[in-house]
């Protein structure tokens, strides 16, 4: 409407021009000298003017009657001109209109499908109602929210653009967690491919259940809150899980039942993390900050005193497992050229900062723990032999078998300082 008006009045002021430069020409007449507007003020011949203008640009050219030649041809460019700005206006807003159609009849047409099918497997009408309502919801975060297999063009890109894409979208929201926070820096392309093939974003409705209570996960999935929240019930217990925290971090450690039941207290939005696709790329890595990461949290499991819940650690056991899993003397074995590379900054101890080093402080380090590797090693195989004897030996009260005595990155984690043990013997023997 805006530019209409913009556009009425620049042609209103070019008529009024033409009518001013014909009564300078003694052999015509101007549209002025004809209606006897050479007396009347300036605001009289504007209004007179914008009126021929709006009326010229509706197809109504008689409003005032040009004069002379140039009067007539610019009032037929202007004809031209409205002609074709209004039918193609018209015709915008006619596609608009039959797109807008078209999109209620289909979603008509799939509610229609629903009601029937409701209908004739005689569906109480309370539970009805919640899956309509649920079914309309989500026709509405697909309209917000085009999910990613409803964009054509993001199958034909390349696989590393794709990955870089979907590591943007997913690593702000991993990156809150400390493991994660402190893995990237030591495995950014492990990092990398779980937010390419181990992540997806889910939608809910307010009083939709993610999870049961007894419930066994026949897809473990660890649940990251977007946007929304969640109320958590554990028998008497009762808490909310709001955006920035997590849930059932459990399940990428060991095999685990949930604890507790959680539901949707308005629309709510998680980003899930396959567990066995978190298993199958990060397994693939030789680091094994991973699986001492497994072994500390299966252990913290078994040692609390309090229930056992799907909810998020505490900042202070999340921080200490952390600090033991990603210990500061493995900086040393970082490249040089990563020495000016700042990590990011959180709220736990132990964390690796990213500050410039000395190349001479680096070798002197270096140096120093390989005369220290042949102790670290036989301390370490004690270490070890006392963390299993301890983790798979317990009994009582501890975590069940259930939940914590099969760990799969506990296992590898066994596995691989077994093999450091034996190569240290043989060359002792040797």
């Amino acid at each position: 409407m805006t530019l209409f008006l913009w556009v009425a009045h620049l042609f209103a002021c070019l008529w009024y021009l033409l009518g001013e430069l014909g009564r300078d020409d003694e052999n015509s007449n101007s549209w002025l000298d004809a209606f006897y507007m050479n007396d009347q003020s300036i605001e009289q011949k504007y209004i007179r003017s914008l009126h021929w203008s709006m009326g010229v640009f509706s197809g109504e050219s008689n409003v005032i009657s040009p004069q002379n030649p140039g009067e007539r041809t610019f009032v037929t460019l202007t004809l031209f001109m409205g002609y074709v700005v209004g039918a193609w206006y018209v015709g915008s807003i006619t596609t608009s209109m039959t797109r807008l159609q078209i999109m209620a009849s289909e979603q008509s047409t799939k509610l229609a499908a629903l009601r029937r099918f409701l209908l004739e497997n005689s569906i109480s009408r309370g539970l009805a109602v919640r899956v309509q309502r649920n079914a309309q919801f989500a026709m509405q975060e697909q309209k917000s929210k085009a999910p990613e297999k409803n964009i054509e063009l993001l199958r034909v890109i390349s696989t590393p653009v794709l990955m870089e894409l979907h590591y943007e979208i997913h690593s702000k929201v991993l990156n809150l967690h400390p493991f994660f926070l402190n893995y990237h820096d030591i495995n950014s392309a492990g990092i990398r491919k779980v937010c390419h093939l181990a992540l997806d974003m889910v939608s809910l409705h307010p009083g939709d259940v993610l999870f049961s209570h007894l419930e066994v996960p026949s897809v473990p999935r660890m649940f990251f809150v977007v946007e929304g929240s969640f109320q958590y019930i554990q028998k008497d217990f009762v808490c909310t899980v709001g955006v920035d925290e997590w849930m059932s971090e459990a399940v990428l450690w060991t095999r685990w039942t949930h604890c507790g039941s959680a539901k949707a207290m308005k629309k709510t939005r998680i980003m899930a993390l396959s567990a066995e696709d978190f298993q199958d790329i990060i397994s693939t890595f030789p680091s094994n900050h991973a699986p001492l990461y497994a072994m500390e949290f299966v252990e913290c499991l078994n040692n609390t005193e309090e229930k056992l819940s799907d909810t998020c650690a505490s900042k202070e056991d999340v921080a200490a497992m952390v600090e033991r899993a990603f210990p500061e003397e493995a900086d040393s074995s970082s490249d040089e050229d990563e020495d000016t590379q700042a990590a990011p900054t959180g709220w736990f101890p132990g964390q690796v900062q990213g500050k410039k080093r000395n190349s001479q402080d680096r070798v002197g380090k270096r140096r120093t723990e390989s005369r220290r590797s042949s102790e670290n090693d036989r301390q370490s195989v004690n270490a070890l032999l006392g963390r299993v004897s301890k983790l798979f030996g317990s009994t009582g009260d501890d975590v069940s078998p259930l939940y914590a005595k099969f760990s799969f990155f506990a296992f590898t984690a066994i596995i691989f300082e077994l093999k450091r043990a034996l190569r240290m013997c043989l060359s002792i023997k040797a």
